[in-house]
């Protein structure tokens, strides 16, 4: 049995995004021969949403190792709110304790608080230790360059040319790579010819049997089926919204639009629900749906509920969906995490998605998944017709849908991408 030392930041009840690629993996490490010790910020000094039933996911004895680190009302004086920041000199000193007291085979970074990354090339020349960098998203990226300043992350400035700086060294001492996305190792090697020696794997976001447990059913939000949504069936679309997403939006409104005023008894049974679609706070937050909404006319059909919901309560959500919306954005490179979940589901599935993204092959090899392809910004209101007639196919065929199998489950199924990641990591300690 070999010994990784995982770096995961957030961990439940912290429910981030960057984080669930180890929580579903944890419970299966052991099987395939690796025995996992984390590290993890006390979620007191997180400010991520708290989602106390993910604690019902994980086995009760695992080895985490949980760092006070100073809070964020304190450092933000300073101009230091994030947690990458503000956690990088306690985890390293944590990591030292561990490293000294078990002596790991290896050492894993799965998170998008990438500045954090940087310790694995200390450890590295300290300990002689090989390490492993995951990205589920970029991290130095151009992308926000070609926007106006206005549509800018808040302080990218700093951000930018952190990561630029950042970057480099991390990459090209890491002994394996993995990523959600063929793109970003080509980007990679690109930048830093050294980082094709380096071993790789391409491993989606996965979804866990354990998570949509039936013991989880109570956690079914009650606004389910009250309001517009009660004895409805409910075409849903769980997850935030972002700008580059509202061009796909109004596309399937104009769809719905349409299709309530050419034969209204179609949808008469039926109404769509977009939930966790907006978690801001304060007078920054406003609903990106509403505007639309009124445009179409659409109130009493559309539901819109803007706050974040626990991680489980979602996966129930789409359970009980009839039909799930999977709605890409402007970013070719965007890549939608709830595929996984959505595929477990068994429900049928709308997918509007740039059609060079590298979900697309994904995408095309399900039966269950009715698919509508864009390539061009300026094309997306073109597609309005295709929209319709998939709509109205899937609504038509809807018992025939849930009897489809997935048809590639392993690229799905959270112990299988475990066993891969384990395959990456053995092949680090030949580097």
């Amino acid at each position: 049995m070999r010994t990784i030392l995982i770096i995961s930041p957030y961990f439940p009840p912290d429910n981030t995004a960057d984080m669930h690629r180890v929580r579903q993996s944890i419970n299966y490490y052991e099987k395939y021969g690796w025995q996992p010790i984390i590290i993890s910020v006390d979620p007191r000094d997180t400010e991520a949403y708290k989602d106390e039933t993910l604690l019902e996911t994980i086995n009760s004895d695992i080895n985490r190792n949980i760092v006070r680190i100073p809070p964020p009302g304190l450092t933000r004086k300073f101009g230091l709110g994030s947690i990458a920041l503000r956690s990088l000199i306690p985890i390293y000193k944590q990591g030292n304790i561990l490293i000294e007291k078990y002596r790991p085979d290896l050492i894993f970074f799965s998170t998008t608080q990438f500045p954090i990354m940087t310790l694995g090339r200390l450890w590295k020349s300290k300990w002689n230790i090989p390490y492993v960098l995951d990205f589920q998203d970029p991290w130095h990226t151009e992308h926000y360059m070609k926007l106006p300043k206005n549509q800018r992350p808040p302080k990218y400035w700093f951000s930018y040319r952190l990561n630029k700086f950042l970057e480099p060294g991390a990459l090209q001492n890491a002994s394996g790579l993995i990523s959600v996305t063929e793109a970003y190792i080509k980007t990679f090697h690109e930048r830093y010819p050294l980082t094709q020696k380096i071993p790789y794997k391409i491993i989606p976001f996965g979804a866990s049997e354990r998570d949509i447990d039936i013991k989880f059913n109570k956690y079914l939000p009650e606004f389910f089926d009250s309001g517009i949504m009660h004895k409805k069936q409910k075409i849903v679309y769980t997850g935030v919204i972002n700008n580059e997403m509202l061009p796909i939006i109004e596309l399937l409104f104009q769809a719905f639009d349409q299709i309530r005023k050419e034969n209204i008894l179609l949808l008469k049974n039926y109404c769509v629900a977009f939930i966790g679609t907006n978690y801001g706070s304060g007078k920054n937050k406003h609903s990106k749906l509403a505007d639309l909404v009124a445009k179409y006319n659409l109130k009493d059909f559309v539901f819109e509920y803007e706050e974040r919901l626990g991680y489980v309560a979602t996966l129930q959500t789409q359970k009980k969906a009839s039909i799930l919306l999977l709605c890409g954005t402007t970013d070719k490179d965007y890549i939608a995490s709830k595929l996984a979940p959505y595929m477990l589901s068994g429900n049928p599935i709308l997918s509007i998605y740039h059609g060079n993204s590298a979900l697309a092959e994904a995408l095309n090899s399900e039966p269950r998944i009715e698919k509508v392809f864009f390539y061009k910004i300026d094309e997306i209101k073109s597609l309005k017709d295709i929209v319709i007639n998939k709509i109205k196919k899937i609504i038509g065929n809807e018992a025939e849908y849930h009897l489809k199998p997935i048809s590639y489950p392993e690229k799905y199924s959270a112990e299988i991408l475990t066993e891969q990641q384990t395959q990456l990591f053995n092949a680090a300690l030949t580097m």
